[in-house]
């Protein structure tokens, strides 16, 4: 039987860097430099993106410059999250192109883009096309590393930019400083297994479009650093899972399609093995958790390693950040 996740709990800050270091035998035994990693305050939290939460859709609708207002029965349609995913990362999108701000190419958001807001594209979505279109994913993804709720998940190829975002004290907010309740998580994704899981799919061809299973939705994405000094810190990527979330014509007509994979990144892997038969391949998701009554402790060996805001987040307010979040940390006087 697989054992798809492997989870490993860590009583002290010293263990868990340690573990995340390349010389350490954890990190050989477990083929760490395979893995990319994300960091959560929060080890109860799923790997679910922002936008595919519940309760977000409303604050979404608001944000973008189109209204938009569905029933309540159609609001859990898995075809109504695209077309205000659409609205807002066009938004985003329109916006910085008349800042002149650098944007990757995508003939998807170009399409009547002088308009404040435009509807056909979702409309007429083709029922069985993909979304996100690869021509939006690099768009998305810059969106997102700055903000805007999508589809995506980030993650880096480091272990030590995710443990210093599952750290990092809150600086603003009710409840600023150090989490003292639950764990802390670091999760890793196994990429030789996606790119295992493509290659199979690939492989599995008998015909002409046909195939002896699915394709693997899921997607990992890789934007160009040039031009994003943030991401190139962080070293950030992105992953996507992929869907056919039909259009809102197969709304009307009762008829959009179901979701079997669900919105959480485990379950999704879990789900799609499932209608496989497949029990999954080992450690293809492991996850890392540690007291956070420890997160101080391992917060200020990352600042002395240099994970701090001034490095993943170059520039005057990352400065400020790491000034900022001084009155957090304990300060022992000098000798």
């Amino acid at each position: 039987m697989s054992e798809m996740i492997f989870s490993k709990h860590f009583d002290k800050a010293e263990e868990l860097m340690s573990a995340l270091s390349p010389w350490s035998s954890f990190y050989r035994d477990n083929n760490l430099s395979m893995f990319i990693f994300r960091g959560q305050g929060n080890s109860e939290y799923k790997l679910t993106p922002y936008a595919l939460r519940e309760t977000v859709q409303k604050e979404m609708i608001n944000k973008t410059k189109i209204y938009l207002e569905f029933y309540p029965d159609d609001a859990v349609s898995q075809c109504i999250p695209p077309i205000i995913e659409y609205q807002l990362i066009r938004d985003f999108y329109r916006q910085a192109d008349m800042q002149g701000l650098q944007l990757p190419a995508s003939r998807t958001l170009r399409n009547i883009l002088y308009e404040k807001t435009e509807l056909d594209t979702m409309s007429e979505w083709d029922p069985d096309a993909i979304w996100l279109p690869e021509d939006m994913l690099e768009a998305a993804a810059l969106a997102q590393h700055y903000g805007v709720p999508t589809r995506l998940l980030d993650w880096s190829y480091s272990p030590f930019v995710a443990a210093f975002f599952a750290t990092a004290p809150a600086l603003e907010g009710l409840n600023t400083g150090f989490r003292k309740d639950g764990s802390l998580c670091i999760w890793g994704l196994n990429t030789q297994t996606v790119s295992t899981m493509h290659k199979a799919y690939k492989h599995s061809k008998i015909g002409t479009n046909s195939y002896l299973f699915p394709e693997f939705p899921l997607k990992i994405i890789t934007p160009p650093y040039n031009g994003n000094p943030n991401l190139a810190a962080q070293q950030g990527l992105f992953t996507h899972w992929a869907t056919k979330p039909g259009n809102i014509r197969m709304l009307i007509k009762n008829n959009t399609p179901k979701d079997n994979y669900g919105n959480d990144l485990v379950g999704q892997i879990e789900n799609y093995n499932n209608a496989l038969g497949f029990t999954g391949i080992d450690n293809t998701i492991i996850k890392l958790t540690l007291p956070n009554t420890e997160a101080e402790k391992m917060a200020t060996y990352l600042r002395q390693l240099g994970y701090g805001h001034s490095k993943l987040f170059p520039g005057y307010q990352g400065v400020s950040f790491e000034l900022n979040e001084r009155v957090h940390f304990q300060r022992k006087p000098m000798k």
